[in-house]
């Protein structure tokens, strides 16, 4: 089994951490009916049971003749039938009750419902999903909804596998801090002693508003005050940026600028990360190391370093030493073709003809010719996700995930297993942003609140913070619709897993579920205020903007959108790249009436799916607005 396995791995050596800084448009079409469970792990039911198995076509117990006796074995078969289909949520776990677990199930039959009505091919929805809420160790909720691809009907299951983008970067991370703790590196180290080409005297700091146009360019930009060290890569302070994602074009001159190394990785130009790794050294900074938290490709530069250090190739090393002693054997950079019946397929939403982003039905990978299953993937091993425009990063699954997230939660260790020190793994959890960056009021993707660790995101106390987001919690996303969130205080691992390219409405609307069955109090609604509208081109002046919130506030004044700043991390991070398009490019129409209201999607006033038109998005953009 999987947990006798991991208890017969060798414990890591545990050495004083050296370098760590010290603590301080058309009918909706539901492919799969569904029936959630509370405390059983099994939940939606696929198309293919039938009466006969003790489970109806709707996904519910079938009508039982023979009294009370009769009733409880068609359930018990209905159950049995819904594990053989959906499997069963983090195997190996205890499982626990809701209620035993002090928590509240009404909160969770009202999001069971809430995502039930949005699985299929109908406005808004996605074709499949999963979700698990682990408390104090133990599995009290999970869900399973849909199919992994519209066409093959495969029902979605705890262990389907998905591409998990930006996650990539948390098992990474882990893997560095390994060599941190052993004392092979220090985060004080400067990235030159490993890539001379990143020297501080040959950086060049070119404003986001600059379009890169050759080297000569990159030369006239200003010179780096101070060098690039281990933890800017780290906590994404260095001053690298990213190009656009998702297989956008790019919407501003910052993306602009890595757009021709994104091109390369497609071509397959570069023979292994070391040679991507060169190219990048050439581009310029956007901003001064540690000045700012700016969302880049520096956990995969920082790949290239435990190459370096270890001397083993990235997927080699994280292999050994994170993904097989904690049992994670489903995450891979590339999978075997056995494994590729599991993969779901990765969705982006298309147009109708009304220019409405309503469909989750257009591959842009699939399965069945997927670049994450070998030999089609790419030769660049990338830990933070993708340097190309679509492939890129691990694929993992639910399952495997939860192992991780549950090392963390632990301390530092899994089933006998210990990776981390507790002390280690304390700093790893912390807000380093103030520390980094001299300011006290310094916020990941600009937003209050919203501190980062070395892991991800964490949540700080601030009066502007959503009521959902509790301190202490950390976790992160990825482009795929992926994301993970732990809170050691409340005992709590939670993760939700689709394949829509960012759909991560499932994740807040999962944590809110969360905390309302924790009886976490939510502020009272506001009357809606009219607010004085802002012209367009003062709007658009903010466009140079790099903060995410200020490129919110600026398209909501327009008119763009109408609800709150989402700030949850697992909201916004990965569709940050596309944070000025909406402030760029958004004009009146020709009636000069502003948009109109998003209606009412997911159970909360938030249309992730605005016009793309309206705000001149190009015709194969599909990130979410309000994420950007």
């Amino acid at each position: 089994t999987t947990t006798s396995l991991v208890r017969e791995m060798p414990l890591p050596k545990l050495d004083q951490p050296s370098g760590l800084m010290p603590p301080s448009e058309s009918t909706p079409t539901t492919l799969l009916p569904s029936t959630p469970s509370t405390s059983m792990p099994g939940s939606p039911v696929g198309s293919d049971l039938t009466e006969d198995a003790g489970v109806s076509v709707d996904g519910s117990p079938a009508k039982a003749e023979g009294g009370a006796d009769s009733v409880m074995v068609t359930s018990q078969i209905a159950e049995e039938e819904v594990e053989r289909i959906r499997g069963q949520a983090v195997p190996g776990f205890p499982r626990a009750d809701l209620v035993e677990a002090g928590m509240d199930p009404a909160p969770f039959e009202e999001l069971d419902k809430m995502l039930e009505e949005n699985v299929g091919l109908g406005l808004d929805m996605v074709p499949g999903l999963a979700y698990v809420v682990l408390k104090n160790g133990r599995v009290v909720k999970s869900g399973a909804f849909g199919v992994t691809d519209v066409e093959t009907k495969q029902p979605w299951r705890y262990d389907t596998i998905c591409r998990i983008y930006s996650m990539s970067k948390t098992v990474t991370v882990c893997g560095f801090m390994l060599l941190v703790q052993e004392g092979r590196v220090s985060l004080e180290d400067p990235v030159s002693k490993f890539f001379p080409a990143f020297a501080a005297d040959r950086l060049r700091v070119v404003p986001d508003d600059s379009v890169v146009e050759s080297p000569d360019c990159v030369a006239a930009g200003t010179p780096a005050g101070t060098p690039i060290l281990l933890k800017h890569l780290l906590t994404h302070t260095s001053g690298l940026s990213y190009g656009a994602s998702g297989g956008n074009k790019p919407s501003n001159a910052n993306e602009e600028a890595y757009q021709s190394l994104i091109e390369r990785v497609d071509r397959r130009e570069f023979k292994d990360l070391a040679a991507w790794c060169d190219e990048l050294a050439e581009m310029p900074l956007r901003v001064q190391p540690g000045q700012k938290w700016e969302y880049s490709y520096s956990i995969d530069l920082l790949g290239r370093i435990m190459e370096v250090v270890s001397g083993q190739r990235l997927d080699e090393f994280l292999q050994q030493r994170i993904l097989d002693p904690l049992g994670m054997h489903d995450t891979r950079f590339a999978l075997p073709q056995a494994k590729r019946e599991r993969l779901a397929t990765l969705y982006r939403r298309v147009q109708n003809k009304e220019e409405e982003w309503v469909r989750a039905d257009e591959p842009a990978d699939s399965a069945a010719r997927s670049k994450w299953v070998e030999p089609e993937q790419p030769p660049v091993l990338m830990g933070g996700g993708t340097v190309g425009s679509i492939a890129g990063g691990l694929v993992s699954t639910m399952d495997d995930f939860a192992r991780l997230c549950m090392m963390m939660h632990n301390g530092g260790q899994l089933e006998g297993v210990r990776l981390f020190s507790e002390e280690n793994m304390a700093f790893m959890t912390r807000n380093l942003l103030p520390e980094l960056t001299g300011q006290e009021d310094a916020w990941c993707l600009g937003t209050p609140g919203l501190g980062f660790s070395l892991l991800g995101s964490i949540a700080v106390q601030h009066p502007a913070a959503n009521w959902y987001d509790v301190p202490g919690e950390f976790g992160w996303g990825g482009l795929g619709g992926t994301a993970w969130a732990v809170d050691k205080r409340d005992g709590l691992v939670v993760l939700s897993f689709t394949q829509v390219l960012s759909e991560l409405w499932v994740d807040e609307e999962l944590r809110k579920a969360v905390r309302r069955s924790l009886h976490y109090p939510e502020p009272e609604e506001q009357e809606e205020e009219e607010t004085e509208k802002v012209p367009v081109q003062e709007a658009k002046e903010t466009a140079s903007e790099t903060d995410c919130a200020v490129a919110f506030t600026a398209a909501k004044d327009v008119g763009a959108v109408d609800q709150p700043n989402p700030k949850s991390p697992r909201l916004v991070h990965e569709a940050c790249h596309d944070r000025k398009r909406a402030i760029e490019d958004s004009d009146p129409d020709d009636s000069g009436e502003t948009p109109k209201k998003p209606k009412l999607v997911h159970g909360h006033d938030m249309d992730v799916h605005l016009s793309r038109k309206k705000l001149g998005l190009e015709a194969d953009s599909h990130g979410p607005l309000l994420e950007a």
